[in-house]
C-alpha cells in the first residue's frame, strides 16, 4: 500500500479490512495522515481506517436500525474541515458478505442488503442536513444485484459518471488471470461533490480488492 500511496499521493485513505497494529507501526504514514481513525481504543470498527491530511472536527460509528441489522459495527464516518468554511464527511463502510458459511448458507444476502438499507438511510441524513458526502468501501454487493438500487438511492455511483474501464475491483488471481471481474468497491457522492475523476488500480496491493482512487471538487 505504500507503493500506491506515494505514487497516487491522495488527500483522503478510506481502508477496509485494514490491519490496524501495521499501521500503528507505520510512523511515516502517520505523518503523511496526521488525522487517523483507525485504532480500536478510538472505537474504530475492525478493520476500518480513515487517514486524513485535512483536520477531522468530529467522527463515529453508526450502528442503527432494525434489530438483527447488524452483526457488529460495519460503518465509520468522519467529518473533514477542507478549509475555507468548507467541511466533507466521509462514511466508510464495509456490509457482511452474502456469501457466508457462518449462517449456514452458500448465498444468503439478507443481512446484507438490510445493512446497505441501512447504510443509505444514515448517508442520506447526512446529504439532507446539508453536508457534503462521499460514501466509500467494500460493499459487498454487485450492481447486477436488488440490493444495488438501496445502496445507490439518493446517491451517484461514480464509476457511472466518470469512471474510466470496468471499474471491476475484486477478483480471485490464482484463478483468474484477467484478475478483478466483480465490480464490489464503491464511491457514491451527494449531490454538492463534484466528480472529476475515479479509476481502478489493480496492480497487486497485498490484497484481492483493486483500489479505487478518485478527484473530487466542491
Amino acid at each position: 500500500m505504500r507503493d500506491l500511496l506515494a505514487k497516487q499521493k491522495p488527500d483522503i485513505v478510506a481502508l477496509q479490512e485494514a490491519d490496524w497494529q501495521g499501521i500503528d507501526e507505520s510512523s511515516d504514514l502517520l505523518e503523511e495522515y496526521p488525522y487517523h481513525i483507525y485504532r480500536p481504543d478510538q472505537g474504530a470498527p475492525s478493520g476500518e481506517a480513515i487517514l486524513s491530511k485535512y483536520p477531522i472536527l468530529q467522527y463515529d460509528t453508526y450502528s442503527g436500525g432494525a434489530n438483527g441489522t447488524w452483526d457488529f459495527q460495519r460503518v465509520l464516518w468522519a467529518q473533514l474541515d477542507l478549509g475555507h468554511g468548507k467541511t466533507m464527511v466521509v462514511v466508510d463502510a464495509h456490509p457482511i458478505n452474502a456469501i457466508n458459511s457462518v449462517y449456514g448458507c452458500f448465498y444468503c444476502p439478507q443481512m446484507r442488503d438490510r445493512q446497505i438499507t441501512e447504510i443509505n438511510h444514515f448517508t442520506m441524513g447526512l446529504v439532507k442536513q446539508g453536508e457534503n458526502v462521499l460514501l466509500v468501501g467494500d460493499m459487498n454487493v454487485t450492481d447486477r444485484e436488488k440490493a444495488y438500487s438501496s445502496l445507490v438511492q439518493g446517491l451517484r455511483d461514480i464509476q457511472v459518471l466518470v469512471g474510466g474501464g470496468s471499474g471491476n475491483s475484486w477478483g480471485l488471481p490464482q484463478t483468474n488471470r484477467f484478475w478483478a471481474f466483480e465490480r464490489i468497491d464503491y464511491v457514491l457522492s451527494g449531490p454538492t461533490v463534484q466528480p472529476l475523476y475515479l479509476t481502478t488500480d489493480c496492480q497487486a496491493v497485498g490484497s484481492d480488492h483493486c483500489a479505487l482512487i478518485g478527484v473530487f471538487a466542491l
